[in-house]
């Protein structure tokens, strides 16, 4: 499949008549440098243990640790280190129920129990041995400013008389972990949300909580943007106390755009706290499949919004770029995406198309300037166990005793090993269009979608190309600069989209491509992922 059609590209003449996708690209005309585009974010019902911890010494499973391990693998050509979030409405509790207490689990006199969440040390080991940087979330919903300081006391202080970081010491932990970022309250403008109302069952804002809630913030649920902007810079001030370098993030909506009525009605009222030096950036969470339906009127039919999506949402993260550029502050606001997938919670996320979702909605990010992005998973060894968890939220499965990786992870490594420092646009000399129809109104996208970058001092870079025709392979060419060599070219084309791939393993293979002096030619199957890598030198 993957020669299929490449005799007939490579044969005619180099005037690009060939090929039915003609693109430019010059690798020293740099667009804008990459964010932090490779993490993960360690959903629900992940549990572990470091070695020879007393604790939970059962969680240190073998599947788990062969999973951290091969996550650890996905590493940025650029030498960025991944990002790691400890995450999601484990930790600000949903549907009323409580949330996460660090101290429950970190005490050194708490009993251990089956329905233990992971203590910070726990969480740091996978943090670690994915050799990551952490992303440590804040209890809003059910927690309070107070113990904020505490978890920061827990995690950073030096203070070697300090209870928190006393009990730090005691699970093996005498010096800081070395975490800057912390992100406060998960979707905390979504209903579901237990902060959300002032009745939720252990709601900070519930006078009557069962957690005994937050007095001085009463009746003040997170429903309202005000409130939550005033309680936010409260848990800023406290976490500052211990930690000065802190840095914060500030979520803002799902890709419905419509939290808290959406960025532009919220952002006035979020501004005071916004314009604060400590907080770093806002956060958007994206299921493309799960808000797809619910806002932006998909219908859930076998067409190409998995693979188009980033062509809708592009003129909503410029736009979301302009409102925060017109915050004063004396440094621009960064746009993190701490959760991405093809889907949470609809059962259409197992199958193949929401895994090359990700490939699309990765382009979107590097494209856009987001800062930061991590794709949601997990490494719980039961997903059916907690009704937040999805098999598909898991990048492996098992098949007859070996680990098997899963298509999303495959593609998320292919990815990474082609990220270099910078965006370089690629020029569309001639791309065929197709139309995505919405109930809220279609938009026209690319049917191959492509994004160029290229190192620091210039001497490598890649092309990534994507076929987001559903039923056509797509003969490209590419044109680059003298000097600019393809040393491979490799790929993912699944025969079918719409199969389920909980038990399917991701595959990467080699393309047949052809160069001749300054154009490249590759035939791309349809609905599939190429990435191209080049060794440049001077002309």
């Amino acid at each position: 499949m993957w020669a299929l059609g490449l005799a007939a590209a490579c044969s005619a003449e180099s005037d690009g008549t060939s090929a039915d996708v003609v693109l430019s690209v010059d690798f020293d005309q740099r667009s804008h440098r990459v964010g932090k585009l490779i993490g993960w974010n360690i959903g629900a019902g992940s549990r572990y243990s470091p070695p020879d911890s007393p604790r939970h010494p059962e969680w240190r499973a073998l599947e788990t640790t062969e999973s951290l391990r091969r996550l650890s693998e996905v590493r940025p050509a650029n030498g960025d280190r991944p990002v790691v979030r400890f995450s999601g409405l484990q930790i600000d509790g949903a549907l009323g129920f409580d949330g996460y207490h660090f101290f429950d689990f970190a005490d050194p006199q708490s009993e251990p129990a089956p329905t233990d969440n992971t203590a910070p040390f726990e969480y740091m080991a996978m943090i670690d041995e994915v050799d990551a940087d952490p992303l440590v979330m804040l209890n809003f919903g059910s927690g309070t400013a107070q113990e904020a300081g505490n978890y920061a006391r827990h995690l950073v202080s030096t203070d070697s008389g300090d209870p928190f970081v006393l009990a730090r010491a005691f699970w093996g932990r005498e010096e800081p972990w070395p975490v800057v970022y912390y992100e406060i309250g998960n979707e905390i403008y979504e209903s579901f949300n237990t902060g959300y109302s002032d009745e939720s069952l252990n709601g900070y804002a519930n006078p009557e909580a069962r957690n005994g809630g937050d007095p001085p913030w009463f009746g003040k649920p997170a429903s309202s943007v005000k409130d939550y902007a005033d309680r936010a810079s409260e848990y800023i001030d406290r976490v500052l106390e211990v930690q000065p370098d802190a840095r914060f993030y500030i979520p803002l909506t799902q890709s419905t755009w419509t939290g808290w009525g959406g960025p532009e009605q919220s952002l006035p009222a979020l501004a005071t706290l916004l314009e604060r030096s400590a907080v770093a950036g806002v956060v958007v969470h994206q299921y493309i499949i799960d808000d797809g339906q619910t806002a932006h009127g998909w219908d859930a039919a076998e067409d190409a919004w998995f693979l188009s999506s980033g062509d809708f949402y592009r003129p909503l993260f410029s736009d979301l770029r302009a409102l925060l550029d017109g915050i004063e502050r004396d440094e621009p606001l960064e746009i993190t995406v701490t959760e991405y997938l093809g889907a949470a919670l609809d059962p259409m996320g197992s199958l193949y198309a929401a895994d090359l979702s990700v490939a699309d909605m990765f382009l979107l990010y590097a494209e856009v300037g987001v800062d930061l992005a991590v794709e949601h998973m997990t490494v719980a060894e039961d997903p059916a166990a907690n009704p937040i968890v999805r098999p598909w939220h898991k990048p492996f499965f098992t098949s007859a005793g070996a680990l098997m990786n899963r298509p999303a992870f495959e593609i998320t490594k292919l990815l990474a090993e082609h990220l270099w420092h910078h965006v370089v646009t690629v020029v569309p000399v001639e791309v065929p269009t197709a139309y995505q129809e919405l109930a809220s109104g279609g938009y026209d996208y690319d049917l191959v979608r492509s994004l160029a970058f290229v190192s620091d001092d210039g001497a490598s870079g890649s092309v990534i190309l994507l076929n987001r025709d559903l039923e056509e392979e797509r003969a490209v060419e590419v044109a680059v600069r003298d000097g600019d060599t393809v040393t491979s070219a490799r790929g993912v084309a699944p025969q079918d989209i719409w199969v389920d791939t909980l038990e399917v393993a991701g595959e990467v293979k080699a393309i047949s491509f052809e160069q001749v002096g300054a154009r490249v030619r590759v035939m791309l199957p349809a609905h599939s992922l190429t990435a191209l890598a080049f060794e440049r030198t001077s002309p």
